[in-house]
């Protein structure tokens, strides 16, 4: 592992800073810088202790497609589906179903879109891409819908009323005249809204980013696609910015301005340059780990220490990245302080494990073990990979 290193506050204005509003919120930021041609891709058994795993029981004739959003909340485990089934599951500790809320639909409390969830001590809070947000209460029952003035993608709560909302809206007479603002502190009673972030000038081509915003304790987390700057905010400040260095390994963002190439030009460099390193923002928070993800031949992830302020880099399905127990190492939905913890469909499972090329007798005997409890045809499983 490698030493982080602090860099001097100036740096931050001078390469980071697009506007002068935005700069205004950045005092005394903290500054980490990542440099990957410093550090060296980490196997699985150096990063993890062990694996665990809890089969999710589904009622009949139920369906999850690819799990978007993972919370555990009390100990129960909320996991949306925002494209296939559109709905949320909840199950207790043991894995067992307790309700969802499937309310796809145009009309009044109903949502068409669903892109964010968040869960309180009051309930659940789903975030509709057509400009609302739908309440439940903590039984899933629907409560009240509420209209917002702006369309978001993603949403954090910071307060009983108050929330950061990634917003990708341009020109929005709510922020200011010509604003552009990434980044919205929006208060649901007052309706006040204030420019946390503004927009960078470069526009890039839009990639639906899944975790992008994130908050833990009093601190909220921001990123975007291709951006190699993390921003930390802390009671409406820039408090903290991570920088990630890929370096000669970059890839050139240059190719990624839309006002100079077609977009199907952009995708198919993006294709096709898999040894290029770019920011695919996956942002987790505990006391101990911060994390991130990164494009390198296939997602990749950054796990930072924060207390010993060193890092390891490890890639998703590498066939070579597998545990003991013979389960692959795949994506990662939520983190706490002991483990992070994937909601993936069975099948996939079977066939990340058929792609390792690691398979010790020991190994295959001990994944045996874990797929006898699977159910190939409908049942998702909750793994939790242990730090050690």
């Amino acid at each position: 592992m490698n030493r982080s290193v602090l860099i001097p506050f100036v740096v931050f204005l001078t390469l980071f800073a697009s506007c002068s509003k935005s700069s205004e919120r950045i005092q005394n930021s903290k500054l980490v810088k990542i440099d990957f041609e410093l550090s060296h891709p980490s196997d699985f058994e150096s990063v993890f202790d062990s694996v665990s795993w809890t089969s999710l029981q589904l009622p009949s004739n139920t369906f999850i497609g690819a799990v978007d959003k993972v919370i555990i909340h009390k100990s129960d485990i909320y996991a949306f589906d925002y494209v296939h089934s559109q709905s949320l599951y909840v199950f207790d500790s043991s894995g067992s179903f307790k309700f969802s809320i499937n309310d796809a639909g145009p009309g009044p409390g109903e949502y068409q879109r669903p892109v964010d969830f968040l869960v309180t001590e009051f309930g659940v809070e789903i975030l509709d891409a057509t400009d609302k947000i739908l309440k439940y209460d903590q039984r899933g029952i629907f409560k009240e819908e509420v209209r917002l003035p702006f369309n978001c993608d993603k949403f954090v709560k910071i307060s009983n009323e108050e929330y950061l909302m990634y917003t990708k809206q341009s020109g929005n007479s709510s922020f200011g005249e010509n604003v552009a603002c990434d980044l919205v502190l929006y208060n649901l009673t007052t309706k006040e809204n204030i420019c946390i972030l503004e927009r960078s000038n470069v526009e890039i081509p839009f990639i639906q980013e899944s975790n992008n915003l994130t908050n833990y304790k009093s601190r909220t987390w921001f990123s975007k696609m291709f951006s190699d700057s993390i921003f930390g905010i802390t009671e409406r400040i820039i408090s903290d910015t991570l920088i990630l260095e890929f370096g000669n390994r970059a890839f050139p963002s240059e190719l990624l301005d839309i006002n100079k190439y077609k977009i199907e030009d952009i995708m198919t460099v993006l294709n096709t340059n898999f040894d290029k390193m770019y920011h695919r923002p996956s942002l987790f928070e505990s006391d101990k780990f911060f994390i991130t993800g990164f494009n390198l031949s296939g997602q990749n992830y950054l796990f930072y220490n924060k207390i010993n302020e060193s890092w390891q880099t490890l890639a998703v399905d590498n066939k070579s990245n597998i545990s003991s127990e013979g389960v692959p190492f795949l994506f990662i939905h939520y983190l706490d302080h002991n483990s992070i913890t994937t909601v993936v469909d069975s099948n996939i499972i079977l066939d990340a494990y058929q792609r390792q090329k690691r398979k010790t007798p020991e190994i295959q005997s001990n994944f045996m073990n874990f797929a006898k409890d699977l159910d190939i045809n409908s049942a998702p499983v909750l793994i939790r990979y242990w730090f050690k």
